[in-house]
């Protein structure tokens, strides 16, 4: 009788099990769109702007006069992207922190790295500035005759 009784109850037993079995596979998909997917997201966002910095300088030519970089992060700062990816050596001066040098190139009297974020000229101290992600960074050796009226 013993026999019997397993096997009347064995279809009930295996259509919990597949019951079971399908929530513990889907039910954490669910979820995902709630939040953990949006996290996905954002680190698939931001490995991306770290590759398509890794890929801009992994050739990079230091001894070049324009440089183009993407902020990672909100509040990234500026000095931390510039030495990450030009190891770019940053000094004091009387009105902030600037770039010297990059590669071989120095700024001297004639020239400076000008720093651009999203087109507009930095014309203070680099340490001023608070990037968020996405931002677009572009620094260029110019000529010092070029900002004289400011």
């Amino acid at each position: 009788m013993e026999k019997e009784t397993v096997l009347k109850y064995t279809p009930y037993v295996v259509v919990l099990v597949v019951i079971a079995v399908l929530v513990w596979v889907f039910y954490p998909k669910a979820n995902i769109k709630n939040g953990v997917e949006q996290n996905k997201t954002e680190q698939a966002v931001d490995e991306k702007i770290a590759n398509e910095n890794k890929e801009k300088t992994k050739e990079l030519n230091l001894n070049a006069t324009q440089f183009s970089l993407k902020a990672e992060y909100d509040g990234q700062s500026l000095e931390e992207l510039l030495n990450k990816y030009l190891k770019a050596e940053i000094k004091q001066f009387d009105y902030g922190k600037a770039i010297y040098k990059i590669g071989d190139r120095v700024a001297d009297k004639k020239q400076f790295w000008a720093i651009y974020v999203n087109g507009e000229f930095v014309g203070k101290g680099l340490e001023t500035v608070s990037l968020k992600k996405g931002d677009k960074v572009v620094v260029i050796l110019e000529r010092v005759e070029m900002y004289k009226g400011i």
